[in-house]
């Protein structure tokens, strides 16, 4: 297990211990791994430094500074009665996203542990303003996890809608990058 290093302000350094850089792709598959066993049904790594579409302070460099990478989980699908509902609220109160978002604290928490990089959790509801911390919809399209839908949520090729997670880390895993072919059928997507 690695310690944890105190926090100083103005410290440049980006992890807490440096493991072997050759294993980086070995760090990616493990946490891909982790995810699936955890429910995950998609993750993938998107460029931290991708995301200058982004508002200031939303970014994840803003909410971490030296992120190299965000790791999206997807997955916790709504059940079709979630769906047959006719009050929207349940949807939004039935607790399916919280499994997704508990998921990605569990890898970050890995990740700290042990691959000795800081993981943060992007939070899941609104910063000041009624702003995302980050936005999860633009970190799973840079993931290649989905591209956006014409009503706005981010669809998965094979399964569709999900809700998605994201933890924000130092640790450089090698990227995915967008998918190259919008999911959605309509033309205007």
């Amino acid at each position: 297990m690695h310690a944890r290093m105190s926090y100083r302000p103005g410290r440049e350094e980006t992890s807490m211990n440096v493991p072997d850089p050759s294993n980086l792709q070995s760090y990616k598959v493990e946490l891909i791994d982790q995810a699936k066993r955890g429910g995950a049904l998609v993750s993938g790594v998107a460029d931290a430094s991708a995301f200058h579409m982004a508002p200031e302070g939303h970014r994840p460099t803003d909410l971490l500074p030296g992120a190299k990478a965000v790791f999206v989980v997807g997955g916790a699908q709504p059940r079709a009665a979630d769906w047959r509902s006719p009050k929207a609220e349940h949807m939004e109160t039935t607790s399916t996203s919280d499994r997704i978002s508990a998921l990605a604290l569990k890898l970050a928490h890995h990740v700290e542990r042990k691959f000795g990089y800081y993981a943060l959790l992007n939070p899941p509801g609104v910063d000041r303003g009624q702003q995302p911390f980050m936005s999860i919809a633009l970190a799973a399209e840079l993931a290649g996890c989905g591209t956006r839908s014409l009503a706005g949520p981010v669809l998965n090729e094979e399964y569709g809608f999900m809700y998605y997670s994201a933890l924000i880390t130092t640790l450089p895993l090698p990227i995915d990058g967008p998918a190259q072919t919008a999911v959605c059928p309509a033309p205007e997507c």
